[in-house]
C-alpha cells in the first residue's frame, strides 16, 4: 500500500459520471437531459416588459428563432455553449404557455441573471454574489428551479470540498435555501459518497495494520497523519451542514480505531497522539466523544513520559546500570557467592550519593529505586549472612539518598529494627551449637567467673577466653549465646605480664560475687532453649524484612502471566458475550494489576505480568473501572498463605491509576455497537515526569493495595 495518496481512488469515476449526465442518445436521436434552457433568453425577450410578452409576441419571436436555426451551418442554436436543435427550442418555448413558469423564466433572465447562468452552465460566480431575494421565499419558485439547482449544487459542493476552498464552500452552503426537501439527498449525494469512501479507505488501512498485511512500518507510519489530515480536513468538515453530522461522527470513530491499531502494533505514541488531536478538532456530537477524550489523555501522558525518557536517556542509562549492579549483588549475597563487605564496597563505588542527589526532579523515581535496592542489599546482608554491621551501614547509606517521604519512613523503620536486633544480639550473644568445655583438675583448667570463661590455675583466673550469655543451674550453667569480650578483657589477653596485679584483683572480686553453692560442670548439648531465636514479629514493625530465624517466613513464587488466584473473596468476573480486552505490557519490573469496579470498589480481576512481557485481559463485564498497580521484583508469599496474599520482596512500589477505563458498550444511532479495548504500557517503574511519590495522588501503601483481597 502506498504511504500517501493525494486523490481518493474513486474521484475519476465521479468526474466521468458528471460529464456524461448532460446528454445521451436514444435510437440515434440526441436528447438533452438535466440541461436548463431559459426560453425567454433564446427568444431574446429578456429586455421586454413582462406585460408585453403575450402569445403573439412569443410566436413572432419563435418564428424568428427557427428561421435563424434553418439558416445556420449546423442547424443548431448556440445557447451558452450548448447546441440546441429546433425540437429542443420548441419544447422549452411551449412551457411559456404556463403563466407562472413564464414569470419565473422572465425573472431569471431579467433580474436573476447569475442564478440563471448557474442553472444553465454551472457558473459558480453566482455563489460569490449571492444575496437573498424575496422570490426565494416562494416554494413554487424553489420547486421550479429544482432538481436542476440541486444537481448543479451537488457537483459544485463536491468540487469545492476536494479543492478545500473554505471561502467558496461557505458561500455555496448559504444557498441551501434554494434546495427543496425532495432534492436534499441528491444535492448532498456526491459529497456523502466521497466521505464514505474516505472512511472505508481509513478502515482498510486499520484492518491491514491489525492483520500485519500492510506496507506500513516504523519508517513510514508517521505519514498516516498526513493521510488523515488531507482526507479529513477539519476546517472544511466543520462548516458542513447537520446533514453530514452522522458521517462526521463516523470519521471520528474511524480515526480512533486507526490510532488504536497503530498504538497496538507500533512503538510510536506520537502518531496516535497526533491522530487523536486531529479527531478532537472535529465538531463531534456522539456518545463516544468522552472515550476519545479519555484516550487522548492516556496517550498524551504516555507520550510525554516517553519524550522525557528519551530526553534523559543517557543519564538514566548510567543510573540504571548502577541499579542493575546492586541487584546482581543482592542475588550473589543471597547465594553467598559474594561477601557482604564486598557487596557494600561495590554499591558505594557504583552510586555516588552526592551526584545522584543533585539530579533534577525527573530522577525522583530512579533515586527511589536505587534507595530501595540498597535497602534490599541491607536485608540480604542480614538474612543471608547475618552481618548486622554491614546491614546497618547499607541502610544508613540508603537514608542519605533523597528518596520519597514514604520510602524514607520505611528505611527509618528498617534502621530501628536493625538497631533493636543488634542490641538484642549483643545482649543474648551469637547462637552456639554446643556449650563450652568446663573442666578443672586440681584447680587447673577452665571455668566460668560471672559471664566469662577463664583459664584458671589453682582456681585463679589467668586468661579470659570468651564471654557467654548464661545463667547458673543446680548442676552447672545454661548457655544462650556467645558474647564479645569486653575491651579491657582483650587488653588483658594481650597485656597479661603488665596487668597481673589488676587481673588477680578482678578475678578475686568476681569469685567472691559468685554463689558458693554452684556446681560447675560441662553442660549438655543445648536444646532450643539455649539457642538464640528472633523476637516475635509482634514486637517489630510490619515493614521489617529482617529475621534471625533459620527458616524463612516467606517463600519466592515464580509467577506466570495471568490471573492471581487463591483468595475466596476475590473471584475473577467474566462476561463471555463481550469480546473486549485490556492489553498490559510491563517493562523493567514485574507488575501485579488489580481491575476494580469504579462503582462498587470490588476487584474483578487480579493479574500478574512478568517484566518484558504482555498480558491480555479479556471478557471484562460492562462497567467503569480503575486500576491498582504494584511494581517490583520477586513475588513472595508467607508460608501457608495463598498466592494472592503475596507481595514484591524487592523494589516494591504501589500506585492507583487515576484513569477511568470505560468498558460499557457504545450503541450508535445506525444500530452499530462498539466494544472498547485499551492498551496500557508500563514502560518501567521510572515514571520520569512524576514528582516525589509522597506528593502524588496516585501513590498508595502496600496495605491500601492489598485491602480488597
Amino acid at each position: 500500500m502506498p504511504a500517501h495518496r493525494s486523490q481518493p481512488t474513486f474521484a475519476a469515476h465521479l468526474i466521468l459520471h458528471r460529464h456524461t449526465t448532460h446528454i445521451y442518445f436514444n435510437n440515434g436521436r440526441r436528447i438533452l437531459s438535466m440541461l436548463f434552457i431559459n426560453p425567454i433568453e433564446i427568444l431574446d425577450l429578456q429586455h421586454s416588459d413582462i406585460a408585453s410578452i403575450d402569445d403573439n409576441t412569443i410566436k413572432k419571436a419563435k418564428r424568428k428563432l427557427l428561421a435563424e436555426i434553418d439558416l445556420s451551418d449546423g442547424g443548431y442554436f448556440n445557447y451558452k455553449g450548448h447546441n440546441l436543435s429546433k425540437s429542443d427550442c420548441e419544447r422549452v418555448i411551449d412551457e411559456l404557455s404556463n403563466n407562472e413558469k413564464k414569470e419565473y423564466y422572465y425573472q431569471l433572465a431579467a433580474t436573476l441573471q447569475s442564478l440563471n447562468d448557474y442553472l444553465a452552465t454551472g457558473d459558480e460566480i453566482f455563489f460569490a454574489h449571492f444575496r437573498h431575494e424575496s422570490i426565494y421565499q416562494l416554494s413554487d419558485f424553489i420547486n421550479f428551479i429544482n432538481p436542476t439547482f440541486a444537481s448543479n449544487f451537488d457537483k459544485s459542493l463536491l468540487k469545492l470540498f476536494k479543492a478545500e476552498d473554505k471561502g467558496m464552500l461557505a458561500s455555496i452552503l448559504r444557498t441551501q435555501i434554494l434546495i427543496n426537501s425532495n432534492n436534499i439527498n441528491s444535492a448532498f449525494k456526491s459529497l456523502s459518497i466521497e466521505l464514505q469512501n474516505r472512511i472505508l479507505e481509513s478502515d482498510k488501512i486499520k484492518s491491514d495494520i491489525k492483520s500485519e498485511e500492510s506496507d506500513w512500518d516504523d519508517g513510514n507510519i508517521d505519514l498516516i497523519v498526513d493521510f488523515v489530515k488531507e482526507n479529513f480536513p477539519v476546517d472544511i468538515l466543520n462548516i458542513l451542514p447537520t446533514y453530514f453530522q452522522s458521517q462526521i461522527n463516523k470519521i471520528a470513530a474511524s480515526i480512533n480505531y486507526l490510532q488504536l491499531a497503530i498504538d497496538e502494533n507500533f512503538d510510536n505514541s506520537q502518531v496516535s497522539l497526533d491522530l487523536l488531536s486531529h479527531l478532537l478538532l472535529l465538531n463531534i456530537e456522539s456518545v463516544s466523544k468522552p472515550t476519545f477524550e479519555n484516550n487522548f489523555k492516556i496517550v498524551k501522558r504516555r507520550n510525554d513520559e516517553k519524550l522525557e525518557q528519551e530526553k534523559n536517556a543517557p543519564i538514566l542509562k548510567k543510573w540504571t546500570n548502577a541499579l542493575l549492579q546492586i541487584r546482581t549483588a543482592i542475588k550473589q549475597v543471597d547465594e553467598k557467592a559474594l561477601t557482604t563487605k564486598a557487596a557494600a564496597a561495590n554499591a558505594a563505588t557504583a552510586v555516588n550519593i552526592s551526584e545522584l542527589n543533585s539530579l533534577p526532579l525527573f530522577a525522583n523515581e530512579i533515586r527511589n529505586q536505587i534507595g530501595y535496592a540498597i535497602r534490599s542489599l541491607s536485608i540480604s546482608a542480614w538474612n543471608a549472612q547475618k552481618d548486622i554491621n554491614t546491614a546497618l551501614e547499607l541502610i544508613n547509606r540508603a537514608l542519605t539518598i533523597n528518596v520519597s517521604q514514604d520510602a524514607k519512613q520505611k528505611f527509618e523503620t528498617d534502621l530501628k529494627d536493625l538497631q533493636e536486633v543488634k542490641k538484642k544480639r549483643e545482649q543474648q550473644g551469637e547462637p552456639i551449637s554446643a556449650a563450652p568445655d568446663l573442666r578443672t583438675t586440681n584447680g587447673i583448667g577452665t571455668t566460668i567467673y560471672g559471664d566469662t570463661l577463664y583459664l584458671v590455675f589453682f582456681w585463679i583466673p589467668i586468661i579470659p577466653l570468651s564471654r557467654y550469655n548464661c545463667s547458673p543451674t543446680f548442676s552447672g550453667y545454661k548457655f544462650y549465646g556467645k558474647l564479645k569480650l569486653h575491651k579491657w578483657q582483650k587488653i588483658w589477653q594481650i597485656g597479661l605480664p603488665c596487668g597481673i596485679a589488676l587481673w588477680i584483683m578482678i578475678a578475686l572480686i568476681q569469685s567472691n560475687n559468685s554463689p558458693s553453692s554452684y556446681s560447675y560442670s560441662q553442660s549438655t548439648t543445648p536444646t532450643s532453649s539455649n539457642i538464640y531465636t528472633t523476637p516475635s514479629s509482634s514486637s517489630t514493625s510490619n515493614n521489617s524484612n529482617y529475621s534471625e530465624t533459620t527458616t524463612p517466613t516467606y517463600k519466592e513464587i515464580r509467577m506466570k502471566n495471568g490471573n492471581i488466584t487463591g483468595c475466596s473473596d476475590l473471584k475473577p468476573s467474566y462476561d463471555y458475550s463481550i469480546n473486549n480486552k485490556l492489553i498490559i505490557t510491563a517493562d523493567m519490573t514485574d507488575a501485579a494489576v488489580k481491575i476494580i469496579n469504579y462503582q462498587t470498589n470490588k476487584c474483578i480481576r487480579f493479574v500478574f505480568i512478568n517484566s518484558g512481557t504482555t498480558c491480555t485481559v479479556k471478557n471484562i463485564p460492562e462497567g467503569k473501572y480503575y486500576l491498582k498497580i504494584a511494581y517490583g521484583n520477586i513475588w513472595e508469599v508467607k508460608e501457608g498463605a495463598p498466592i494472592c496474599r503475596g507481595h514484591f520482596a524487592s523494589n516494591a512500589l504501589y500506585k492507583k491509576d487515576n484513569d477511568i477505563y470505560d468498558f460499557n458498550k457504545i450503541h450508535y444511532d445506525d444500530g452499530r455497537v462498539s466494544i472498547s479495548y485499551y492498551t496500557l504500557k508500563l514502560y518501567t517503574t521510572y515514571s520520569l515526569n512524576n514528582s516525589d511519590n509522597s506528593t502524588q495522588p496516585n501513590a498508595i501503601s502496600e496495605d491500601d493495595f492489598s485491602n480488597d483481597n
